[in-house]
């Protein structure tokens, strides 16, 4: 997790048109992981063009981001639901939402969509668990749950654009990061 590199997104987004600049594209790629999906250069295109267009509408909507972006080749030829990567960019545009990963679903213990579904079947499974993050998320800070922690990371990296809802979601990644790691297991995890 890189504090500096997620407020230079944060700040750039507002001042620059980033279906036309290529650094913050390259960036925001690396910073989200884009790369490793190895997705088509017009789902890029795309990509960056749903944010440019909405970047100034916080009620954006999931549903149509992932519809969009499902019309779209991601690999080949090949049409994949990339769940992800579209609620990172529902994220950047309203930072009061959550992101849905890998490490997010195991440690809520989240149902994995089946790629042989079909794509609204799919879809559906995605949205009622980001929905379910939506709602936990609000119910962790209304009930101070992780004021604590929540507190202690703004006073270590004293980031000007982490919302409370991405600092959740940076504490739940690390964590399940390190009990891969087997640092529960080993005794090693320190707090």
């Amino acid at each position: 997790m890189n504090v500096m590199k997620y407020d230079w997104l944060v700040e750039t987004l507002e001042h620059t048109n980033v279906e036309a600049n290529n650094d913050f594209q390259r960036k925001y790629r690396v910073y989200w992981v884009m790369n490793q999906a190895r997705l088509s250069q017009p789902f890029y295109q795309t990509y960056f063009n749903l944010l440019e267009q909405n970047k100034n509408n916080p009620e954006v909507s999931i549903q149509d981001i992932c519809r969009t972006l499902y019309n779209v080749a991601a690999r080949g030829n090949k049409r994949t639901l990339q769940f992800s990567f579209a609620t990172k960019l529902v994220h950047m545009i309203n930072r009061s939402k959550p992101i849905y990963d890998k490490r997010i679903c195991d440690f809520y213990y989240l149902p994995e969509a089946r790629p042989r579904q079909e794509f609204s079947i799919r879809l559906d499974n995605c949205l009622q668990s980001y929905n379910f993050l939506c709602q936990e998320y609000d119910r962790v800070i209304r009930e101070n749950l992780l004021e604590h922690s929540i507190g202690t990371f703004r006073r270590e990296f004293q980031t000007e654009h982490f919302t409370d809802i991405k600092i959740i979601d940076s504490l739940i990644w690390s964590f399940v990061k390190l009990a891969r790691q087997g640092r529960f297991r080993d005794r090693t995890f320190r707090h």
